[in-house]
């Protein structure tokens, strides 16, 4: 979706970041793929359903990594909990 007049009403696009680490505690020369990192344009209605659409569309890619979301440039915590 490249022009925002094709979004629904109440959404707009955000610009996420996911960063992924294998096992952090271990020293990068002992991890096979210590950083992993997809920046991705995602529609939603709030950063949370952003969050959560990224998080879905990348879910597979990331398993096992410690991963941490940034939106817009900021790092976001998950309003769920």
């Amino acid at each position: 979706m490249s022009d925002v007049d094709e979004l629904p009403a109440g959404y707009r696009t955000y610009r996420v970041c996911i960063v992924g680490e294998d096992n952090p505690s271990l020293p990068e020369s002992m991890r096979s793929l210590p950083r992993l990192q997809e920046e991705l344009i995602v529609p939603g209605s709030s950063r949370q359903d952003a969050k959560e659409r990224a998080e879905f569309a990348c879910s597979l890619r990331f398993s096992g990594q410690l991963v941490r979301y940034f939106i817009e440039g900021e790092e976001h915590l998950d309003e769920r909990f």
